[in-house]
């Protein structure tokens, strides 16, 4: 994940993207206790809305498909 310079937070496969980073492990618990516990806020040192979060969180499991 990364808050890229324009303050946008997104998906960052590559881990390479400008901008403010923080790592997910792929596993759907995970990213869902992650969003749940504001953890992923903290790191990104950014707000993230429920809608924002529920965006984040499906792009995320989409991402990870069958390999949770």
């Amino acid at each position: 994940m990364v808050r890229g310079l324009d303050g946008e937070v997104r998906i960052d496969p590559t881990g390479k993207a400008s901008g403010r980073g923080a790592y997910v492990h792929l596993a759907e618990v995970c990213i869902r206790e992650a969003m749940r516990r504001g953890s992923l806020a903290r790191a990104l040192k950014a707000p993230l809305g429920p809608a924002e979060a529920g965006r984040l969180v499906q792009e995320l499991l989409e991402t990870v498909g069958d390999d949770r």
